[in-house]
């Protein structure tokens, strides 16, 4: 499995803006709920990497 989709749209609806900059970002992988203290882009590729070794294709950016 190579791509894994990351949806992030809850984030926006509730920021009004994408995800960006340092902070703990959570990420949502089936059932349970991953964090990453990190600037976003480094959080998103860390929980990424995590939903493929679970062999998942799809998470979510919570707000």
């Amino acid at each position: 499995m190579a791509h894994v989709n990351v949806d992030s749209s809850k984030y926006k609806r509730v920021h009004g803006k994408g995800p960006r900059g340092f902070g703990c970002w959570a990420f949502q992988i089936q059932d349970e709920v991953f964090t990453f203290i990190a600037v976003y882009g480094k959080a998103k590729r860390l929980a990424t990497r995590k939903a493929r070794q679970l062999g998942v294709s799809y998470l979510q950016t919570l707000s």
